[in-house]
């Protein structure tokens, strides 16, 4: 019963052993982590809006000066989960005497454009000086948190593949 007992013992020892040895190879190589790490986010500073636009009789873009800028303003910075979303705004005025097309609207990598609304395309009346394009950006998928500024080209001169409306 004594010799038993000891085998009992020792199968036991063994399999805790076998156990430890394990789980350090799983620890050790990264299959297995004990602390994960905080989540990674992608913190976007501020935004550059390229407008794609011919010119007025004036000699002025249709919507005015390109590229439009904004830092610190209109949401931004903005701190989002890897592979997040996030909303972007631009207002534009159409100063020419004809009505303009918006085509479409592209993130310049390692963003994407999610979606647009209105969708597009879309119609920009003459005169109209309040037209609000709403996009929902999608951040890329980081390992590690990163900051990034976010350059996007809006195209009123080309048919292009619009994004989906929101």
């Amino acid at each position: 019963m004594r010799r038993r007992r000891t085998r009992l013992w020792v199968a036991l020892v063994g399999v805790v052993v076998a156990v430890a040895v394990v789980l350090l190879v799983l620890v050790g190589t990264g299959i297995l982590v004990l602390f994960p790490a905080a989540h990674p986010t992608v913190t976007v500073t501020g935004a550059e809006w390229e407008i794609q636009q011919g010119l007025s009789k004036l000699g002025r873009g249709w919507f005015g000066p390109s590229p439009v800028y904004q830092n610190g303003t209109n949401g931004f910075p903005v701190t989002v989960a890897s592979g997040g979303k996030f909303p972007g705004v631009l207002v534009l005025a159409d100063l020419d005497v004809r009505n303009h097309t918006i085509n479409a609207t592209v993130a310049q990598l390692p963003f994407s454009v999610a979606c647009t609304s209105p969708g597009l395309p879309a119609m920009v009346v003459s005169g109209q000086d309040n037209w609000v394009l709403d996009v929902t950006f999608t951040a890329p998928t980081v390992t590690s948190s990163e900051t990034l500024y976010l350059v996007v080209t809006v195209d009123a001169l080309t048919p292009g593949t619009p994004a989906p409306h929101c």
